[in-house]
C-alpha cells in the first residue's frame, strides 16, 4: 500500500514541475499558437496570439475578437487546442474508458482518472511517444490487499489520421490477511493497437497476450494464456460537449471457460481539461449475461 501511494506522488510530484503544456512567462508563448490565460485578477481569457510587445500580448478570441491584456497580469497560460469549427478540442483522445488509443499522449500531459470511486489511475505523458501510468483499486488497497497497476505505452502518428502503438498493462496482488498471507499474482498484458481517426472521431483495433504469474507459500506457476484478448474501441463528438463511445474486449480462454464478450458503452461530458463518463457495462459468463452501470470522471492538469 505504501509503495503505490509513494509512486503515485513522485507521478503527481513530478508531473508538475515538468508540464510542458502550461507556460508561467508571457516571454515563452507562441505565436499561432491558442491558450487560456490565468489573469492576476483571477479572470479568464482564451484566444490565439498574434503579437507581443514589452507591456502587452495580443491574441483573437473565437468569440470576443482582438483583444490585449498586460503582459506581467498574466499568471500563466495553457494550451489549449482548438477544432476547425472553433470548439474547445477533446481533451481525452489517447484512451476509452478503459483501454488506450494508438494516439501519444503528449509530452507534459497529466491525468488523473476516477471510475465508481474504487478505481483510480494516473498517466503522464514523458515524451510526445511515451507515456506511463499507474492505478490502484483504493478501497482495496486501505483493507489491506496491495493492488497496483503500471502501464506504459508508446504511440506514434504515421500521418493526421493513422496511428499505431505498443505497450503493456499489467497488475499485481498481494493480499494481507492471515487466512490469505503469501496468496498473490502478477499479470500483464503487452499489446500492439492501430487507431484510425482524430481526438474528435476515431476507432480502434487490436489485440493483447496475457501473461500471469500467481504463487501460494513457496509454489509458483506462470504462464501465457491460450488465446489472444481481441480489442474494439470507437468514439465520435456528437456536439459541441458531448463524446458517443464503445469498447468490446473478447477473451477467449482455454479450460473449457469458452469465450467472454464484454461491451461497454458510453458518454461523455466534456470540457476543455476534463470530462465525466456515463456507460453501462455488459458482459457474459458461462451463458450467463448480465451489466451494470459505471461512472466516472477525469481531470487533465
Amino acid at each position: 500500500m505504501k509503495k503505490s501511494l509513494l509512486i503515485l506522488f513522485f507521478l503527481l510530484g513530478f508531473a508538475e514541475g515538468t508540464q510542458a503544456q502550461v507556460v508561467k512567462n508571457a516571454r515563452n508563448l507562441v505565436i499561432g499558437q491558442h491558450y487560456r490565460f490565468e489573469l492576476a485578477d483571477g479572470s479568464y481569457r482564451t484566444g490565439i496570439v498574434d503579437s507581443l510587445d514589452g507591456e502587452f500580448v495580443y491574441f483573437t478570441g473565437m468569440a470576443s475578437g482582438p483583444d490585449k491584456v498586460y503582459r506581467q497580469g498574466i499568471t500563466q497560460a495553457r494550451l489549449q487546442p482548438i477544432t476547425k469549427r472553433g470548439h474547445f478540442a477533446s481533451p481525452h483522445y489517447s484512451r476509452s474508458l478503459f483501454g488506450p488509443s494508438a494516439i501519444p499522449q503528449k509530452k507534459g500531459e497529466l491525468y488523473w482518472n476516477n471510475i465508481l470511486f474504487e478505481y483510480n489511475t494516473v498517466q503522464y505523458g514523458l515524451t510526445d511517444h511515451l507515456s506511463v501510468g499507474m492505478g490502484g483499486l483504493l478501497i482495496t488497497n486501505l483493507v489491506g490487499i496491495t493492488n497496483i497497476m503500471p502501464t506504459v505505452k508508446y504511440g506514434y502518428s504515421l500521418d493526421e489520421k493513422n496511428h499505431v502503438a505498443v505497450g503493456m498493462l499489467s497488475t499485481y496482488w498481494n493480499p494481507r490477511f492471515e487466512i490469505l498471507d503469501g496468496v498473490g499474482s502478477m499479470t500483464a498484458l503487452p499489446f500492439a493497437i492501430y487507431t484510425r481517426g482524430t481526438a474528435e472521431s476515431q476507432i480502434t483495433a487490436g489485440l493483447g497476450w496475457s501473461y500471469a504469474t500467481v504463487w501460494d507459500g513457496g509454489f509458483r506457476g506462470s504462464s501465457w494464456a491460450e488465446y489472444p484478448t481481441l480489442y474494439l474501441a470507437g468514439s465520435h463528438r456528437v456536439s459541441r460537449n458531448w463524446i458517443l463511445g464503445g469498447e468490446h474486449y473478447t477473451i477467449i480462454n482455454g479450460g473449457g471457460i469458452g469465450t467472454i464478450p464484454l461491451t461497454i458503452l458510453y458518454g461523455r461530458s466534456i470540457k476543455p481539461t476534463s470530462s465525466w463518463d456515463f456507460g453501462v457495462v455488459v458482459a457474459t459468463l458461462n451463458g450467463f449475461t448480465f451489466g451494470f452501470p459505471m461512472v466516472g470522471t477525469t481531470q487533465r492538469f
